[in-house]
């Protein structure tokens, strides 16, 4: 089975996995990045199944240190880079600006921790408010 668009707990994921008798994989992405950058097979404790990122581009994490997240610690903002990122946002260079670096690195205002297993885990949001479709703001919980 896979799954996306949020990270899921891991009550629900350890359900699922009983109910239905399968493994998991979690997808992460973003539109800005033609999603997936990393897959991860939920269940990692079992031989063979550790993914890192998909072979289309490269992953690091940056230090947020207004929020403490240090890259040293495996913790920090997750950027993207390769062919599967996006140019930039249509006839709005100051918005690509913001999100894509001089190196090429899309940011992605997702905050994420590599694990021991070598999978990416997203742990927190730089801003937590999205807008929704209809234009409404939300902060969503933990």
């Amino acid at each position: 089975m896979l799954v996306g668009s949020a990270p899921l707990a891991e009550s629900v994921l350890t359900f699922i996995r009983c109910a239905l008798g399968c493994l998991v994989v979690e997808g992460y992405g973003q539109t800005e990045c033609t999603s997936p950058v990393t897959l991860t097979i939920q269940g990692d404790h079992i031989p063979g199944h550790v993914r890192p990122p998909v072979a289309c581009c490269c992953v690091k994490l940056v230090d947020v240190p207004e929020m403490e997240y240090r890259a040293k610690n495996n913790q920090g903002e997750v950027c993207v880079k390769g062919t599967n990122v996006f140019q930039g946002y249509f006839k709005d260079p100051e918005k690509t600006e913001e999100v894509i670096d001089e190196q090429g690195w899309l940011h992605t205002g997702d905050i994420g921790m590599w694990q021991q297993n070598g999978t990416l885990k997203i742990i927190d949001r730089r801003k937590h408010i999205f807008k929704l479709s209809q234009g409404e703001y939300i902060i969503p919980k933990k």
